[in-house]
């Protein structure tokens, strides 16, 4: 875990939204910069449990579900989406559904087709 206060992080998330939409140098090196701490604060404690060869499900709340994980910079300097394929879930049930109905659909060897149309 990482102790940070509720307020603290909507101040960081909302300021990098800020930055990003800025078009001036200055205001996108600040970005990169807080997109850096930010990477540190949400990525970092959970990285050793992420496989580069696997999709990574985001469940954001709050104010983080606004928040572009994409463009968070790692220490190496590359976006997060250049180290690992992601993607959303508005929530875990949601996911998990999803998932149970993909799992259904991906073992159905045979799909037909009924397609009716007025000419």
């Amino acid at each position: 875990p990482v102790e940070i206060k509720a307020e603290a992080l909507q101040e960081k998330a909302e300021k990098y939204l800020d930055l990003l939409q800025q078009k001036n140098a200055a205001a996108q090196a600040d970005a990169g910069l807080l997109g850096r701490e930010l990477y540190d604060l949400l990525i970092i404690p959970i990285f050793d449990h992420l496989d580069p060869a696997l999709d990574v499900c985001l469940i954001p709340n709050k104010i983080l579900f606004h928040l572009p994980f994409a463009a968070l910079i790692s220490p190496g300097g590359k976006p997060f989406l250049a180290e690992f394929n992601i993607f959303y879930a508005p929530s875990a049930n949601v996911f998990l559904l999803c998932t149970e109905n993909a799992r259904k659909k991906a073992a159905a060897a045979e799909e037909t087709l009924l397609s009716v149309g007025n000419p």
